[in-house]
This record gives C-alpha cells, sequence and structure tokens, in this order.
C-alpha cells in the first residue's frame, strides 16, 4: 500500500473485518473468487472513494458494488438486458453485502452503484432501469445532494419540484 495514511489503514482493516463477514454469509449466495480476496488483501487493500463516509449517501453501497464487481463468480452485468428478475437478484445479493454496514439494506443503494443508471422503484420487486434527460425531468423535480458537513443520521438529500 502506497498510501500508509490513518484512513488506509483503518480502510484497510474494515475491509479484512468485511471479507470475514463475507465468507460466513454470502457464500452460498453468490461465489467470490476468495484467492483474488486474500491476495489483495495481504497487499493491504483499502477503499478510496469520494463519497463521504458516514453521511448516508451510498458510501457502503459503492464498496459492495465494487466487491461484487471485482471478486463476484458468474456476475451479472450491467451491461446485459436486465428484467425484473436479475434486477431482483441483484438487490437480494447486495442487500445481504451491505446488511455488514447496516445490519438491513435494501440493497437499493448498491444496485444503483453497480449499475450506473437511474432506478424506477414501482414496489419492493418491481425496478426498472431508466434514462433520464432533461427533457423527461422539465417541471417534475429532481433530487440534489448537498454536504451539509454533519455525519450521521441527518438527511443530507432534498427534492425540489
Amino acid at each position: 500500500m502506497e498510501d500508509e495514511s490513518e484512513t488506509a489503514l483503518a480502510s484497510h482493516k474494515s475491509l479484512c473485518n468485511y471479507s470475514k463477514f463475507l465468507k460466513h454469509e454470502v457464500e452460498d449466495l453468490i461465489p467470490l473468487d476468495w484467492l483474488a480476496i486474500h491476495s489483495d488483501l495481504e497487499f493491504k487493500l483499502y477503499f478510496n472513494s469520494s463519497i463521504p463516509q458516514g453521511y448516508g449517501v451510498g458510501s457502503s453501497g459503492a464498496l459492495v458494488a465494487a466487491f461484487y464487481d471485482r471478486y463476484a463468480f458468474d456476475k451479472i452485468s450491467p451491461q446485459e438486458v436486465l428484467n425484473y428478475q436479475k434486477l431482483n437478484h441483484l438487490k437480494s445479493i447486495f442487500a445481504t453485502m451491505e446488511s455488514y454496514f447496516h445490519g438491513e439494506s435494501s440493497g437499493l443503494d448498491p444496485l444503483n452503484s453497480y449499475l450506473s443508471l437511474p432506478l424506477l422503484i414501482h414496489s419492493k420487486d418491481k425496478i426498472e432501469t431508466i434514462a433520464l434527460s432533461e427533457q423527461n425531468l422539465r417541471g417534475k423535480g429532481a433530487v440534489f445532494l448537498i454536504d451539509t458537513g454533519r455525519r450521521g443520521e441527518q438527511p443530507l438529500w432534498f427534492l425540489f419540484l
């Protein structure tokens, strides 16, 4: 690890603990490349993200998506046609993987991070990806993230209509 900063070391330690959780909780759900995981951890793997941690804006979802993308065997690719079944299967996998950080998870944050596409949520089990354009949004509102500098349970998103 070139960056021996306190943050990188704490992230590495967290990833070591996370991998232990995955070994016990996710092994039956999705096969992971444990040789690659152990090798990367041995080389002091850490998570470097521009998403602030502890604010509730998706840092754990981004980590889960990155872990799945790098280490999952037989993964569902974001480039393939994603029907409701595939999206729900991914959401279920991601919910289990993200539960390490929150106790419970809907799986939506990691799904959104993994796909890099907006999601239209009709119901718990009916999700689809959509394309957003400026034309589609005109007069219908938008969501903005504003960094208030406060960590924890304070809401950081606002819906403007």
